[in-house]
């Protein structure tokens, strides 16, 4: 209901006149709210919407609220807004005639911590913990969403993994060929 009380953008009939535009999205418990517009008019929208949570008290995550302009953490990635006019050539052509973009990207720890699973993996010592192996797959899936164009690849680590445990329920030691 927060979303109805924004413009959703500077044309829009729709919400405050005095509030910048911009979306909401929400995961669980944890919102976040992009805007376009000026200092005070964002600040406006900002007002708008945190006295509308007031009032409704949703079980919201207060103490994970930051603001400001930058780049940002949200649910395991990072949001951040660039100027096109500092964009390669390429990326201009991909967003069209537009002063800013946004880049997600993986944060710096999660990136670390699933090459350092994935190190398991690579010394041919023939055997990962079943708890090192749902680990990575699990991780190497949360990456997926954020780059689709892994998807197939983390599709076939899933079956491999489905696949070994169905081959140890039969009490085989490893899972079959193919």
């Amino acid at each position: 209901s927060g979303q109805a009380l924004l413009r959703t953008s500077s044309s829009s009939s729709l919400g405050s006149s005095r509030c910048a535009p911009g979306r909401l999205q929400l995961y669980v418990d944890d919102p976040i709210l992009a805007l376009a517009g000026s200092a005070q008019a964002a600040d406006a929208s900002i007002d708008v919407l945190l006295l509308w949570w007031l009032i409704l008290g949703p079980p919201l995550a207060w103490h994970k609220g930051t603001a400001g302009v930058g780049p940002h953490r949200w649910i395991g990635t990072v949001f951040s807004v660039r100027s096109t006019s500092d964009a390669p050539d390429a990326v201009r052509a991909l967003v069209g005639n537009v002063s800013h973009y946004v880049v997600v990207g993986v944060p710096d720890d999660i990136a670390e911590a699933l090459s350092a699973d994935l190190q398991l993996f690579l010394h041919g010592k023939g055997h990962v913990s079943d708890a090192d192996v749902q680990r990575t797959v699990g991780r190497c899936s949360r990456l997926s969403y954020l780059v689709p164009a892994a998807r197939p690849f983390v599709a076939a680590m899933w079956g491999a993994l489905a696949a070994a445990e169905s081959s140890a329920r039969r009490g085989h030691r490893e899972a079959p060929p193919g």
